[in-house]
């Protein structure tokens, strides 16, 4: 473990000892940390939690930048007033900075070899920092019972995993209602491929990067000795198949070629597919005139083969080459419907070859058939094709350089990789058959029909599709967390018909589960952040007043509440105040809104500045209110104006998103929120009963009527009565009891906190959701 990770465990750990007994008012002045000192530890924290999520790879940047944070911390620390008020913290920090200035040097001395990718990395590993405070810590004897900051799930790799699962559902299912399959090729040849692999012979095994370096060399040798016998072989029957050489000898090596096609691409081809009699006309004639409907793909590839072998020795010398190329045009074109798409690539640089050596001539008859066969998808890949082909000067050179025994033993050299490839594709798609159950053999899953297929893909997307609706519940507990904490106010969809926003700009839109709740949701999330206003302010008194010789104990409690509760009847009524009647709306020369948008605006900035003076207002008649309870000679009348203007600006800067105090408390509050949420719906099962959905007719019909300037138009959900009442009551009593570092004190906060998240979260938006939506999202066992 590194040195610095638990020296800076520990440091923390005293910095929040001391932040929770600053805000307490039985602190004596000399426990105390200034506020400098705390926002010096809350950049520390965010630096440290930084290289936390790095992970063991982490960049340099971030542990000079964790640095940096401490260095503040012990600035901060010696400026503190009185000085040397905290030694131990003073020496835990510079401790700190003295161990990762040594990581650093070991770090940029010593390389780091990286396996996974052969390459060597001077970035510091962070795979050895403790996740949690040591035991040993001073604080860990001592019982905070508050919420991690951080939901319980993994989000990134959870939203990463779900959605591959929908985007192979959405496949599937697709390919089992629709048959949204490429034109001219059955869905076996669409499910092949179990995972996308490029162009290539689907053979080795690269070298794992965990291998022992004499297992890789003796890998790596054996593929090259097979690449230089595979090599040697097929060398062999270039001189045999020249002109002029001795009739058996070739006849003999054509026999051979046939034969190595026909062992390889023949089982490729299931048994029950029927011979296209555009590309063997002869085998449908033949079945024909045998009283049969159609002919076996199989056993005419086979027969076309075995004829090239039998027939081209006696053909004559300067036409058998031209009677093979075709055989072996067709041979590719039964490959290029059964293979994946992904495969497409290799099957169309043959082709090119093939039509490259024959000429536009002698292909074109089977290349039309077949394209008019396969559909008009095909005709236009085709024709693309050939005017790419027409444009291009390597075809000649390349008919023109080589020689056209040489071309068709490279030739079938590539049809016989592209085999291979094709049967890797096939076995992965036996064994994905094997795992679920479909048969135990090969020669089962081999001989399955397009309609037992298409079953197959059913029963797939209906797993998987179940798979993904399980844990859709927890994370759509963790996306509504999110989107009632986000710095944007929920919107609902509108309505018109407008182009889609990308997703930067979509402004927090509420999906169609929550829609009907807009207003409540709005409502909420302006109480939430509310919440996280007043535990701010509550730490701007609770500074303030430990400037001064603190109350008793009881007294300052009870007064907190008090404050605390005024100040939530300001922001409350600001949050529940109604908008002002429509107004005639008429466009701003020179601006983009319109006169009753702008009149609005003002409207809202002078209330934000009458609101902050009332938060203000109400800190100093606290604070001078206070300091009625203490002895005559200390009693002030006013507050201090030095003191008044300070805490104008605390008030004034708490309530801007990108103060850190601020964040630091939304940030906990969501964290606590989100985990209990998610808890919730783990240990209670959403139930389908009849009495869950019952769709009414509406006594009134609104349809098109004006609803005014309201931002949501849309009725609260109707009163539940009956089951629904219970089945909220069960939900509610169900949640765990929330406390919050930093909402816990006074009662007033934590009571307020509980209040929304059980009734308001809970009981209202949960409850709603999961009986108006959780039969249809299918959480319902």
């Amino acid at each position: 473990m590194s040195a610095f990770a638990v020296t800076l465990d520990r440091l923390l750990s005293h910095l929040d000892h001391l932040e929770s007994e600053t805000a307490s008012p039985r602190a004596s002045r000399s426990a105390r940390i200034s506020a400098h000192v705390e926002r010096a530890a809350i950049r520390l924290r965010r630096a440290y939690a930084a290289l936390q999520d790095a992970g063991p790879r982490a960049p340099v940047e971030l542990l000079i930048r964790l640095k940096g944070r401490a260095q503040e911390v012990e600035q901060a620390l010696a400026d503190s007033a009185p000085p040397n008020n905290h030694p131990q913290l003073a020496a835990l920090a510079t401790q700190v900075v003295q161990q990762i200035e040594q990581h650093l040097a070991v770090a940029s001395t010593v390389p780091d070899f990286d396996s996974g990718s052969g390459r060597h990395s001077r970035s510091p590993s962070t795979s050895d920092l403790p996740r949690r405070v040591p035991s040993s810590s001073s604080s860990s004897s001592k019982s905070t019972n508050t919420a991690p900051d951080r939901p319980i799930l993994p989000v990134k790799d959870t939203v990463q995993r779900r959605a591959q699962a929908l985007s192979d559902c959405y496949t599937l299912a697709r390919l089992a209602k629709s048959g949204v399959v490429p034109s001219g090729k059955p869905l076996s040849a669409l499910l092949r491929l179990g995972s996308g692999s490029g162009s290539g012979g689907g053979g080795g095994g690269g070298g794992d990067g965990t291998v022992a370096s004499a297992s890789r060399e003796r890998a790596a040798l054996e593929a090259q000795i097979k690449a230089q016998l595979r090599r040697a072989y097929f060398d062999s029957f270039r001189p045999l198949l020249r002109p002029g050489h001795n009739g058996g000898q070739r006849a003999a090596a054509w026999t051979r070629l046939a034969q190595d096609l026909v062992e390889a691409v023949v089982p490729l081809v299931p048994p029950r597919m029927s011979a296209d009699p555009a590309l063997y006309p002869s085998s449908a004639a033949a079945a024909a005139a045998g009283g049969h409907r159609t002919s076996s793909m199989r056993a005419a590839v086979e027969r076309d083969l075995l004829l090239t072998a039998s027939t081209t020795p006696q053909a004559a010398e300067e036409k058998e080459e031209e009677e093979c190329l075709p055989r072996l045009e067709r041979l590719v074109r039964v490959l290029q419907r059964l293979c994946a798409p992904a495969r497409d690539p290799d099957v169309r640089a043959i082709l090119d070859k093939l039509g490259a050596a024959t000429g536009p001539g002698t292909t074109a008859k089977p290349s039309d058939r077949s394209a008019r066969a396969a559909g008009p998808h095909h005709q236009a890949e085709q024709s693309a094709a050939a005017a790419v082909t027409s444009s291009s000067d390597l075809p000649s050179t390349t008919s023109q350089s080589q020689s056209q025994p040489d071309l068709v033993v490279d030739l079938v050299r590539e049809i016989l990789d592209l085999a291979k490839a094709m049967r890797a594709d096939l076995d992965r798609f036996h064994t994905e058959l094997k795992n679920q159950a479909v048969s135990s053999n090969n020669t089962t899953t081999t001989t399955l029909s397009e309609q037992e297929l298409e079953r197959v893909v059913e029963r797939e997307a209906a797993m998987r599709e179940r798979a993904v609706v399980i844990e859709c519940r927890e994370e759509f507990a963790l996306a509504l967390v999110e989107t009632l904490f986000a710095s944007q106010p929920v919107a609902v969809p509108s309505l018109e018909e407008t182009p889609p926003l990308p997703p930067v700009e979509r402004n927090n839109l509420l999906p169609p589960p929550l829609v009907v709740l807009a207003p409540l949701l709005f409502e909420l999330q302006n109480q939430l952040q509310a919440l996280v206003i007043l535990a701010c302010l509550a730490t701007i008194v609770s500074s303030t007043v430990a400037v001064a010789s603190p109350p008793p104990p009881v007294a300052a409690a009870a007064d907190a509440s008090a404050l605390l509760e005024g100040l939530w009847t300001i922001l409350d009524m600001n949050i529940t105040r109604t908008r002002p009647a429509a107004k005639e709306e008429r466009v701003v020369p020179g601006s983009d809104k319109t006169s009753a948008a702008a009149d609005d605006d003002e409207e809202e900035a002078e209330e934000d500045g009458t609101r902050l003076a009332h938060l203000a207002d109400e800190i100093l008649a606290h604070l001078v209110a206070t300091s009625q309870d203490r002895p005559p000679t200390e009693r002030a009348a006013d507050p201090d104006p030095q003191l008044a203007k300070r805490v104008r600006a605390s008030v004034d800067r708490i309530l801007r998103y990108e103060d850190p105090v601020w964040k630091l408390f939304s940030k906990r509050l969501e964290g606590a929120v989100k985990t209990a949420l998610v808890d919730l719906t783990r240990s209670v099962a959403v139930t389908s009963t009849e009495d869950q959905v019952q769709p009414q007719v509406p006594a009134h019909l609104r349809t098109g009527r004006s609803t005014g300037h309201r931002r949501f138009p849309l009725p609260p959900p109707p009163p539940r009565t009956g089951a629904k009442r219970r089945a909220a009551a069960d939900l509610v009593a169900a949640l765990q009891p929330i406390k919050v570092k930093g909402f816990d004190k006074p009662a007033f906060l934590a009571d307020k906190v509980s209040e929304l998240v059980s009734d308001r979260l809970v009981g209202e938006v949960w409850v709603h959701v999961e009986e108006v939506w959780g039969t249809i999202l299918g959480w319902a066992e």
